[in-house]
């Protein structure tokens, strides 16, 4: 497969989308939450967030596929799949209706309707 190259530019590109305002907000969440609350947070919120990017490693105890059907199961009204990378770091897709995850090649569901877990690796995963 070769390489991953990028174009000047792209990582500044990539900064720019992930520092706007527009894009990007905080939230405060001032009580004492889990893992679980924090999912069910954002499978449910309206408007609907299209992919988790948990860059702090704040969701623990799941992998990844763990994380995508219980965000698929308990909200994303929207989603018909969720996109992760399983342990082996190959690109899988879960289904909202069920079933064993499939290689993200073989799913034909239009990227409109897939939501996308990206998480940076933790031990106790």
């Amino acid at each position: 497969m070769g390489d991953c190259e990028r174009e000047r530019g792209d990582d500044a590109q990539m900064i720019k989308v992930l520092t706007d305002p527009a894009i990007v907000s905080v939230l405060l969440w001032t009580t004492s939450w889990s893992s679980d609350d924090l999912l069910l947070w954002i499978a449910r919120h309206d408007p609907p967030f299209h992919a988790l990017i948990d860059t702090g490693a704040l969701i623990t105890g799941k992998t990844n596929e763990a994380v995508a059907r219980f965000c698929l199961e308990n909200g994303l009204p929207w989603a018909r799949a969720a996109v992760f990378l399983d342990s082996q770091d190959r690109k899988m897709v879960a289904f909202k209706e069920g079933g064993p995850a499939l290689p993200l090649e073989q799913c034909s569901i239009p990227y409109g309707k897939r939501f996308t877990v990206g998480r940076m690796r933790r031990s106790n995963m």
